[in-house]
């Protein structure tokens, strides 16, 4: 990850509530929770928002599933391959959020972590457009 996302060193498993220590699991890889075999991710932390997993990538950018922590719902966090707030970033940023229809996802805000950007955008669960076509 390019904006230097930390480690998180415990988390709590969702179905048994069980605290586990996930230090030595390497970030983002699959693990299952010693007390309920449920399958679970190692995930990093970039101030308030957690980075679940990989959604995927493409020439300008990478695609994050994410939790904002303190609303408390899944994020997409869009990283640019280049760590500067450039104008191509911000007028996709813009034009994105000039949209208002079903189809097309909803952006919540352009941030920064430790002075790489990124787009919070809202989270869609299921395929993605490649899968569907």
């Amino acid at each position: 990850m390019r904006f230097h996302a930390q480690r998180v060193d415990s988390l709590q498993c969702p179905r048994c509530k069980q605290r586990i220590d996930v230090s030595e699991h390497k970030p983002l890889s699959r693990f299952a929770c010693p007390g309920c075999e449920a399958p679970m991710r190692a995930p990093l932390r970039a101030g308030e928002w957690i980075i679940l997993k990989k959604l995927g990538s493409g020439r300008f950018s990478k695609v994050y599933k994410g939790y904002h922590r303190v609303l408390q719902r899944p994020v997409a966090l869009k990283v640019p391959r280049k760590a500067k707030l450039d104008d191509t970033f911000i007028g996709e940023a813009r034009a994105l959020a000039a949209f208002d229809h079903p189809n097309v996802v909803r952006i919540h805000q352009v941030a920064q972590h430790r002075g790489y950007p990124f787009c919070v955008m809202e989270y869609i669960d299921g395929p993605s457009l490649g899968d569907r076509m």
